[in-house]
C-alpha cells in the first residue's frame, strides 16, 4: 500500500446514501467515503476505489479474491462472511427491522395462537439479494419462504402493497422509504430489536493480519477521539435516522 501510494478500497457499485453515493457534482460522497478517506491520509496514501462489486456479498469475494485492500462498503460482519475475510471491529451498529404489511399482521393478531414470527411455517418474507440479510433470514425465519429482491426500495414497496408480507432490512432503507413515502406508516408496521444489532464492520484479506491490527487500533483512536461519533452525527443523525449508534 505504501508502496503503491493508494489504498484501493472495494465499493458496491450503487448509490447508498448516506453511506456512499454520488453528489451533484458527479463526486463519491457519504459517511464510508469520508472515512476511507480518513484512513488512506492515516497511511500517508490516497484513497481510491473500484466500483465492480454489484451486490455487498460480491464486495466480499473481491477482497477475498484480493482484488482491493479492503472493502469499506456499508458491510455486515457476519460469521459466514468471516470464513473468507478478516473483519475489523464494527465502525457503526445499526438495527436490523422486521417489516410487515399491516393488513397481513391484523390477520395474525386476530388468529391469537402466539406463535413467534420465528416458528411460523411457511411465512412468507422478502430479503435483498445478496446481502447478509439473506443469511439472517435464514437464520432466525428457518421455516419461513424467502423471496429476494433487487434492491430495497423493490423489497419495501412489494410490503407495503401487500404483494410480500413481510420483510427483513436494515433500518436506514426503512428510514429512507418512511421519509420519501408519508403514507407508507399506515400500511407497514416497523418491529424493532427482534433480531440483535447489525456490525457493520470494514473487511481485509484473510492473509493481510498486520493491516488488520493497524486498522483496528487505528479505529480506537478514531473512537476515542469522538470521530466516529462525529461521523454518525453528520450523516446519520442529521438525516434523522433511528437509533442510530457510533460503534462501542
Amino acid at each position: 500500500i505504501t508502496a503503491s501510494g493508494k489504498l484501493k478500497i472495494a465499493l458496491v457499485n450503487e448509490n447508498r446514501p448516506p453511506f456512499f453515493y454520488e453528489n451533484e457534482s458527479g463526486d463519491l460522497a457519504g459517511l464510508d467515503i469520508e472515512l476511507a478517506q480518513k484512513i488512506a491520509s492515516a497511511l500517508h496514501v490516497t484513497a481510491t476505489f473500484d466500483r465492480r462489486p454489484a451486490t455487498y456479498d460480491a464486495a466480499i469475494d473481491h477482497i477475498a479474491n484480493e482484488k482491493a485492500d479492503m472493502a469499506i462498503s456499508y458491510l455486515s460482519a457476519t460469521s459466514k462472511r468471516a470464513q473468507k475475510v478478516m473483519f475489523s471491529t464494527p465502525y457503526l451498529k445499526i438495527q436490523k427491522i422486521f417489516l410487515l404489511n399491516r393488513i397481513f399482521e391484523a390477520k395474525l393478531r386476530k388468529e391469537r395462537n402466539n406463535i413467534p414470527y420465528s416458528e411460523r411455517k411457511g411465512l412468507r418474507m422478502g430479503a435483498i439479494i445478496g446481502s447478509a440479510y439473506v443469511g439472517f433470514a435464514r437464520d432466525f425465519f428457518p421455516d419461513a419462504a424467502l423471496t429476494l429482491y433487487m434492491n430495497a426500495p423493490e423489497l419495501i414497496a412489494a410490503v407495503e402493497e401487500g404483494d410480500m408480507p413481510a420483510a427483513l432490512v436494515d433500518e436506514s432503507s426503512v428510514h429512507d422509504w418512511f421519509r420519501s413515502s408519508q403514507p407508507s406508516a399506515l400500511k407497514l408496521k416497523r418491529v424493532p430489536n427482534l433480531l440483535g444489532a447489525d456490525s457493520i464492520s470494514i473487511a481485509i484479506p484473510a492473509e493481510n493480519q498486520q493491516l488488520l491490527h493497524w486498522l483496528n487500533t487505528y479505529l480506537q483512536e478514531l473512537r476515542e477521539s469522538g470521530y466516529l461519533a462525529q461521523l454518525d452525527e453528520k450523516y446519520r443523525k442529521n438525516a434523522g435516522v433511528r437509533d442510530a449508534k457510533a460503534a462501542n
